[in-house]
């Protein structure tokens, strides 16, 4: 595919050793798996994190 596009995923590796990659990290870590929230809660903190989840659930 790159080949193709003429354009590498990542200038230091290709999109198959990327894969490759994520691959050998599933098969030791098992699949990735997260929770809505997660991402605010890692950066911004529990607090934020409920908020948000608190404001999705009044916009469903």
């Amino acid at each position: 595919m790159e080949a193709k596009i003429g354009h590498r995923f990542k200038q230091s590796h290709s999109l198959a050793e990327v894969y490759a990659e994520a691959e050998r990290l599933e098969r030791e870590e098992g699949p990735l798996v997260w929770n809505r929230g997660d991402a605010v809660r890692q950066h911004l903190g529990a607090g934020a994190a409920d908020d948000y989840l608190a404001r999705v659930a009044l916009a469903t």
